[in-house]
């Protein structure tokens, strides 16, 4: 049952996942055609405007999901007892687009700038997070929910060490 509600739930951050693919395509092209072009001020503004664009999805997402609830469950699955089920865990899949804005956004400015190597050193400190707060997380929360709640902090870990590193190292 708790992997059909997982399944069920992340495909809320698959949809979330698409959309945002294609503001990160859009800063792959546009953050490394200003950041060639030596326009630091471009480019500290493109990264801006995909923030609020960014703000702007999260907003839309999170209402939707929010508002849509059940309903939304039952486009995708006619089970009920799965969809009963998910309702003790679908507040994570809300959570998803703010957690992940950051990183799906960030992902296509590195991209962009060739600077793939922060995107490693960011996903692998998160992953070292994820693991360390779910082997913790499931001495208190039942395992689903650390589960869930690691999964979450990675997506903002990920997106947070991102942006330290952007504006430390490249966005000067």
């Amino acid at each position: 049952m708790i992997l059909a509600v997982n399944t069920l739930l992340m495909t809320f951050f698959t949809l979330f996942s698409y959309v945002m693919d294609g503001f990160a395509f859009a800063a792959e092209a546009l953050s490394g055609k200003l950041y060639g072009a030596g326009n630091g001020p471009g480019l500290r503004q493109l990264v801006r405007r995909l923030f609020a664009w960014g703000a702007v999805m999260v907003t839309v997402f999170t209402l939707a999901y929010m508002g849509g609830g059940n309903g939304f469950l039952g486009l995708i699955t006619d089970d009920r007892a799965v969809i009963g089920a998910a309702g003790d865990y679908f507040f994570w899949a809300c959570m998803v687009p703010a957690a992940g804005v950051a990183a799906f956004i960030y992902d296509g400015v590195f991209i962009g700038l060739t600077a793939t190597k922060g995107m490693l050193w960011s996903s692998l400190v998160a992953t070292g997070v994820f693991f360390g707060l779910f082997i913790a997380g499931i001495r208190v929360f039942p395992a689903n929910h650390a589960l869930w709640l690691s999964f979450i902090v990675y997506l903002a870990s990920r997106g947070g060490m991102q942006h330290c590193i952007i504006r430390k190292q490249i966005i000067t």
